[in-house]
Formats: structure tokens, C-alpha cells, sequence
């Protein structure tokens, strides 16, 4: 079939066709006159090589050769004998276009398969029968240095199987032994190979191009394997740290709980569990000091009751902590912990509210993720909700859509709270007008029992609908 880019065989079958037509002329005029029909088929053969507009001129050329014969030749049905090369050279024309159209959409096709094969960040390898590398990606390369075209894949990848035994041959890696015609095998995980000694986690696919052909994937999927190791760990390690805290933490009787000792803040926390008869909640909060000297609050409140919820309340608290350790943005924590979490075969579902206060400077960052806003405080009579907004771990599209910035005098304190605190009645709103009156009513008293004083005004006799949490984070007065 033609190539429409190549000048030397466009020239070759130009130079031919016109040599064919005045091999024709000549022998019409010395010899058969019945050869003037044979112009129009030495059209369409050079149209099946050449492209339309050389057809077209090897046309004009074989219908004015065919007139010059028939008017300078006495030869029967001379207007028959032209119009048959016309229609002849018709034909050849279209042919060309047609041919020339389908090689174009061909080499398109061609040049396409050939980016996208180069471009693909997975390795691609195409194997003949014999399990040959006849075709690969700089992906493969990159991933298989010892992979040489025309040598056997399998063993240059020293594949190690999911339970740790080296593979002997007969997996879909192993052309041509593991995949047969018309099947498809895969995505195929926790398997490793070691091409250079180091085993590295691998999910691959196979298939049969045809029936000489078998096309294999290979993807990298060692930092998924490490940041899933990673994270079982820390929630593992969590778990049996503070097992017996978390018990007592939130089953225990109303009190003021042990909090971290925080440079420049002075921290109370009061506690109600639910009432009689009521399951436990999924709430907690949490202090913390980041490695700048900030420190970070966070309050969780898991989806449900029970010691599920109280699991995935501490889940959401761990991996959050985490997480800000190691360095991630506020505006991108409920994310991360939702992404984090979501490997889990039953992921939690629950809101957060994390903010991160500087003592040095006061300036309070605050992000939420379907949790109800924090409550600044003035020592000198104001205060103000920082409502920021966002959806929580485990819902559709997590994270925060903002982060609320301002900034802490001398005296004045961040309230966070558990919902049960503003919940009690069926009204949320009333809820948080009577947190925040009675917050900012009390804000003269001292740091140590505020929080309880707070909670004895919102919740009138300790009466409770489910478990109820409040902590103040008061910046403390400068030092002179």
C-alpha cells in the first residue's frame, strides 16, 4: 500500500506510469489500435500507487494522448474508444483518494499508538510466543534495566510471588505459558520483582494481542505498599499505647481530664458522659505540640455510638496528628486523613476541627470538616465564631473548603467542643447562642474550672443527650 510521504516511490511510480502511457501511444500508432483502451487501466494501476493529484496528471496526460490518437488514427468508435480511458481514469482517481485516504488515517493511528505507547507512565512490554521482548516503553526500561529486545522477559525480572517464593515459571509474566488466546489476566497485586536485586511491589496485566502477540503492564505500586504499611503501623501503635486511656477517657464520670503541658497557653478540659442508659459517643478531643513549639487541638466526633465509633474517633485523631507531624498544610488535613484512612475495609466517618495556635504570636489557624466552628473569646467582652467550612472524613469529596486566620490577645481563649455540648436541646442554634453567651459571661474567671463553669451553664445539671466535651486554650499574659 502507498505512503503519501514518500517522494521516491510517488517519483518511481510517476516516472513508471508515464512510461507505460508512452509505450502505449507508441504501440497504438504502429501497431494496435485496440491498445488505446489499455491507457485508462495504466491509469488506474498508477492511481494505486500515486498520490490523487499525480493520478490526476497521469489522467489528463492518458485522455489527451487517447485524443491525439483518434483524431490523427483512422480507428473504429474513436468516441467509445476515449470515453472508456475517461471512465477508466475516473476510477483511477478515485481509487487514489480512497487508498490515500486510508493510509492517512493508518499512519495517524500509527503515530497516535506510538505516543501514547512511549508516554504511558505504567511499563509496557509486548511479547512474542517465545516470551521475547519484541516492543517496550522507556517506562519498562526505566523499571526493568536488564530487559533486552529479542531476549526472554521473565527471568531478567526475577519474579517473587505474593507469598515470597520465587516464581519458577508459568505466570502471566511467563509468555507464553500463563496467558492463553481471548484472556485477559489481571490487575494482579502484592507480587515483587527484583531486576536489580532490590524487590520492588509490582500490579500487573496480560493479554493477547493476537494470536503470536501477548501485550504485559507492569505498574510500581511500592510507595502505595509503603504508605499502607505506614499507616497500619501508626494506628496499630496508637491502639495498644493508649487502649487502656481511651477506656477511661470515655466511660469514665464527669471530670477534668489530664492535659499535655503547653508553653504560653493555659489549657482546662471539663467532660460529661451521655446520661443514664445512653451508648457512648465517638467523641474526642486532643492536644498536642507541633515540632515549631505551635500547639494543635483537634476534636473528633465519630459517626455513630459504642466502641465502634470510639475506634474511629481515635483513628481520625492518630492519622490526623500524624499527618500535621509530618509536615502536611491545615487547609489540606481532612483530606490527607480522609485519604488516609479510606484503605481501611471499614473506613470511618466522622467530623473534625482542627486548629493550630502560636503562643509566641497568637495567630490562631482553624479548619473544619463538618464539625461546628470554634468560639474565640476577648477578655475584653467579644467574641466571634471562626466558621469555617468543609466536609468531614469519610463523606463525599472530604476536606476543608477554607481556613479561618486571626489572631489572640493577651487573655483571650479558643473554645472547641464535642456537638453533645450544644445539642441537648433540639434547637442547634439555641445551642450555640447559650455556649457563647455563657462563655463570654464567664471569661473573668480564672483558666483553672472555666470549662466546667461553662458547661454547668449549658448544660443545667449535668443532663447530657449524648457525651459532652468542651476545652479552653487561653493564651497566656506575656512575660515581662
Amino acid at each position: 500500500m502507498k505512503e503519501p510521504s514518500s517522494g521516491s516511490s510517488s517519483t518511481i511510480g510517476f516516472t513508471v506510469g508515464f512510461t507505460i502511457l508512452v509505450i502505449l501511444a507508441v504501440a497504438v500508432a504502429e501497431h494496435e489500435a485496440t491498445l488505446v483502451n489499455t491507457m485508462g487501466i495504466a491509469v488506474v494501476a498508477a492511481g494505486l500507487f500515486l498520490t490523487p493529484w499525480r493520478t490526476v496528471i497521469v489522467a489528463v496526460v492518458a485522455t489527451g494522448l487517447a485524443l491525439t490518437l483518434v483524431v490523427t488514427l483512422d480507428l473504429d468508435h474513436p468516441w467509445l474508444r476515449v470515453g472508456n480511458v475517461v471512465l477508466a481514469s475516473l476510477l483511477g482517481i478515485a481509487a487514489s483518494w480512497a487508498l490515500d485516504q486510508r493510509v492517512r488515517s493508518i499512519n495517524t493511528l500509527r503515530r497516535t499508538q506510538a505516543r501514547v505507547f512511549a508516554n504511558m507512565p505504567d511499563a509496557v512490554a509486548v511479547l512474542d510466543d517465545s516470551g521475547r521482548l519484541v516492543r517496550s516503553n522507556q517506562a519498562l526500561q526505566a523499571l526493568v534495566p536488564p530487559a533486552q529486545q529479542g531476549q526472554r522477559l521473565h527471568p531478567a525480572m526475577h519474579h517473587v510471588l505474593a507469598d515470597g517464593r520465587d516464581c519458577p515459571g508459568g505466570c502471566a509474566l511467563d509468555v507464553p505459558h500463563g496467558v492463553h488466546a481471548e484472556q485477559a489476566i489481571g490487575p494482579v497485586p502484592d507480587e515483587t520483582i527484583s531486576p536489580n536485586g532490590s524487590p520492588i511491589h509490582i500490579e500487573y496485566t496480560a493479554g493477547r494481542i493476537d494470536d503470536h502477540l501477548t501485550v504485559v503492564t507492569l505498574r510500581d505500586v511500592s510507595d502505595l505498599v509503603a504508605a499502607e504499611e505506614d499507616r497500619r503501623a501508626l494506628l496499630e501503635e496508637a491502639a495498644r499505647e493508649h487502649e487502656q486511656q481511651h477506656v477511661v477517657q470515655m466511660l469514665g464520670a464527669p471530670g477534668q481530664m489530664d492535659l499535655p503541658t503547653t508553653p504560653g497557653l493555659e489549657l482546662d478540659m471539663w467532660s460529661v458522659p451521655a446520661g443514664h442508659g445512653a451508648a457512648t459517643g465517638g467523641d474526642l478531643v486532643d492536644v498536642s505540640q507541633l515540632p515549631d513549639g505551635r500547639a494543635l487541638v483537634m476534636v473528633v466526633d465519630a459517626l455513630g455510638t459504642g466502641v465502634l465509633s470510639v475506634r474511629d474517633a481515635w483513628k481520625v485523631i492518630y492519622a490526623s496528628r500524624a499527618l500535621m507531624m509530618s509536615g502536611v498544610q491545615l487547609e489540606d488535613l481532612v483530606a490527607r486523613t480522609a485519604a488516609t484512612l479510606a484503605g481501611d475495609s471499614e473506613p470511618a466517618r466522622a467530623s473534625l476541627l482542627a486548629a493550630v495556635v502560636d503562643p509566641a504570636t497568637g495567630a490562631v489557624e482553624l479548619a473544619t470538616g463538618g464539625h461546628p466552628p470554634g468560639l474565640l473569646v476577648h477578655s475584653r467582652g467579644t467574641s466571634q465564631w471562626l466558621e469555617a467550612v468543609g466536609r468531614g472524613v469519610g463523606a463525599p469529596q472530604p476536606g476543608s473548603q477554607t481556613v479561618v486566620r486571626t489572631a489572640m490577645e493577651p487573655g483571650d481563649a479558643l473554645v472547641v467542643y464535642t456537638d453533645g455540648v450544644v445539642n441537648s436541646t433540639r434547637d442547634m442554634v439555641e445551642g450555640l447562642s447559650v455556649l457563647r453567651a455563657s462563655a463570654t459571661a464567664l471569661r473573668n474567671r480564672p483558666t483553672a474550672g472555666w470549662a466546667r463553669g461553662v458547661m454547668d451553664a449549658v448544660l443545667p445539671g449535668g443532663n447530657a443527650k449524648s457525651d459532652a466535651t468542651l476545652l479552653v486554650a487561653r493564651l497566656a499574659p506575656r512575660q515581662l
